[in-house]
């Protein structure tokens, strides 16, 4: 955690929420909710290409503005959303049930474009990992007091087409996408202000607790367990969180970085990694999940690709943690 200032985490896997009219559309409404039929598209006005990171710099210290931001040679789509209709934030002694929480903010489906980008609105956000103890109460530690849950409904945004080098502004109407088109007019940040150095927290403690998973496993509590270990640190006078956003995105960037800013404090998380995709096909709602671990580097030759697959299918341990 990352201070003076607004309180400030920096995730390599943090865990996002990015709800498609369409997924929304698969909820079923609040109890003594009547919806009617969905609400008309979003209106798209097209831009000319802008880096999403400079854009989403102009407006980051905006209470709830959220970045999703896809780097590297196989980036596609980026975003950057500002100004939501609605917020929710479940702190972790809140008792309301988080899944009608969800469904009342999500309000009434939108249809979508076919021709617009992926995502064209809707519930966005940061799901903590504390989160799960909602579902299955285990007692889990809460980081300070960062809340379980914070996302709002979005409807005016920003795409970035990475392919097509292009930009789009959606709304509810045109008025609301005029309002995010002015975010691409708005003044750049400084791009040379410091950053900030991390350190890691007390590494016997790390070593403890790998010790304590161990135990854990042998006797048969667990088969197994991600443990994290926190980094602190200060940000330099005069910095931002988001100048840390921007530094990995200029020095390491990632396919699935994301930007949160709340109102006092802010999340910074640059992950290879897609934990969970749902989205609706003719068959349904289809989730599809690409992990990194379970996975081998590529062979110089089809026998040797093989050969590594072979080896995966193999492997207990990589079978264990992914089946």
């Amino acid at each position: 955690m990352c201070s003076p200032g607004p309180n400030l985490v920096l995730s390599a896997s943090a865990h996002w929420i990015a709800l498609t009219a369409q997924c929304l559309a698969a909820l079923p409404p609040p109890p003594g909710a009547r919806y009617g039929r969905a609400m008309p598209p979003p209106v798209i006005l097209q831009a000319p290409w802008r880096d999403p990171v400079a854009v989403l710099g102009a407006v980051a210290d905006r209470p709830w503005t959220l970045g999703f931001l896809s780097g590297g040679e196989d980036a596609e789509w980026s975003y950057v959303l500002a100004d939501p209709e609605a917020v929710l934030s479940l702190a972790g002694d809140d008792p309301r049930d988080t899944f009608e929480a969800l469904r009342a903010l999500a309000g009434p489906a939108r249809e979508t474009d076919q021709e617009g980008p992926p995502f064209q609105g809707g519930v966005a956000g940061l799901a903590a990992y504390e989160l799960g103890d909602r579902v299955e109460p285990v007692g889990l530690q809460r980081l300070g007091s960062w809340p379980d849950l914070a996302c709002a409904r979005y409807t005016r945004l920003l795409a970035f087409d990475h392919r097509g080098r292009r930009v789009q502004a959606l709304g509810a109407d045109e008025a609301d996408a005029g309002e995010a088109l002015k975010w691409l007019a708005a003044p750049l940040p400084d791009p040379d202000l410091p950053g900030t150095h991390l350190d890691p927290d007390d590494a016997h403690a790390y070593e403890a607790a790998v010790a304590g998973v161990v135990r854990r496993i042998r006797d048969g509590e667990l088969f197994q367990a991600n443990i994290a270990r926190r980094w602190r640190g200060r940000l330099a006078p005069g910095a931002r969180p988001f100048d840390l956003m921007a530094g990995l995105a200029a020095t390491s960037p990632a396919p699935f970085a994301a930007y949160l800013r709340l109102p006092d404090r802010a999340v910074v998380s640059n992950s290879p990694e897609r934990l969970l995709q749902v989205r609706r096909d003719e068959r349904g709602l289809l989730a599809v999940t690409q992990p990194i671990k379970g996975t081998a580097p590529r062979g110089a030759t089809p026998e040797a690709d093989r050969v590594l697959a072979d080896g995966l299918l193999a492997s207990e341990k990589d079978r264990a943690e992914n089946l």
